[in-house]
């Protein structure tokens, strides 16, 4: 239960960043090999309309999923 609500943290953190458009700081968060799967998603944007926000929303889930995905791979 702790790890979620770490995570919702994290995620509540990134997001307000997002809305803030304050990408720096979020990017730093962000490692090169998942850049490319981040203008997929923005690719994906352009074509289906979407709000800046809601394509970076996405790109995060994904990410923190990948993350906790790697989390529970490894302590097993």
């Amino acid at each position: 239960m702790a790890k979620i609500s770490n995570m919702l943290e994290i995620l509540n953190f990134t997001l307000s960043c997002v809305s803030m458009y304050n990408f720096t700081t979020i990017f730093s968060f962000v490692q090169k090999s998942e850049f490319s799967l981040f203008f997929r998603i923005l690719r994906v944007k352009k074509q289906f309309q979407l709000t800046q926000l809601k394509a970076a929303k996405a790109f995060f889930y994904i990410i923190f999923f990948l993350m906790n995905a790697g989390i529970s791979k490894s302590s097993s």
